[in-house]
C-alpha cells in the first residue's frame, strides 16, 4: 500500500478537477476520512502537521487549500499571500463559515478558546473536528453548494 492506493480510495479526483462530479462536502469528507489512523496505517502512511508522509518520511500529500474542494469553489485568489485570501468568491462564501457561526475552518474560537478544525489537524494531528464539521455539512445539505463550479 502507498500514497497511490490512499489517493485511489480517499482522493481519486483532485479538488479542482472535481467540478460537478462530486459535491465539495462529500469530496472533502472522503479525503479527511483518509486521515484516520487505521486508514493511514492500511496505506503505510503517517500524518505530521497536515502532511502525509511515507514510512521513510517523504512528503507525499498536503492538507491545505490546494487540496480542498470548498476552497476550489469559494476561495478568492486575487490576493498575493495565502493568509490574505478570502473564503468568498463573487459574494458566495464557503458554507463551512455559516456552520461555524462566521468563523473560517482555520480560525480558532476565542471564548472559550478552542482550536479550529484545521488547526486541530495541524497542531494535534487530529482530523476528527473537521470530519465532524464535514459530516454536518453533508447532513445539512451544504454539499449542493458549488456544484458545477
Amino acid at each position: 500500500m502507498s500514497i497511490k492506493t490512499w489517493r485511489k480510495e480517499f482522493y481519486p479526483v483532485s479538488a479542482r478537477a472535481r467540478k460537478a462530479k462530486q459535491a465539495p462536502a462529500a469530496h472533502s469528507l472522503q479525503k479527511w476520512l483518509g486521515l484516520r489512523k487505521e486508514a493511514l496505517e492500511r496505506h503505510g502512511l503517517t500524518l505530521d502537521k497536515g502532511s502525509l508522509l511515507t514510512e521513510r518520511g517523504t512528503l507525499v500529500f498536503e492538507m491545505d487549500d490546494t487540496t480542498c474542494a470548498f476552497c476550489a469553489v469559494h476561495r478568492d485568489d486575487e490576493f498575493e499571500t495565502p493568509w490574505e485570501r478570502r473564503c468568498s468568491k463573487n459574494g458566495d462564501p464557503c458554507p463551512l463559515i455559516a456552520l461555524r457561526h462566521g468563523l473560517r475552518c482555520y480560525e480558532n474560537e476565542l471564548r472559550p478558546y478552542r482550536l479550529s478544525p484545521y488547526d486541530a489537524l495541524i497542531i494535534k494531528n487530529n482530523p476528527e473536528p473537521m470530519i465532524q464539521l464535514l459530516q454536518r455539512a453533508v447532513r445539512e445539505g451544504t454539499e449542493k453548494e458549488g456544484r458545477g463550479a
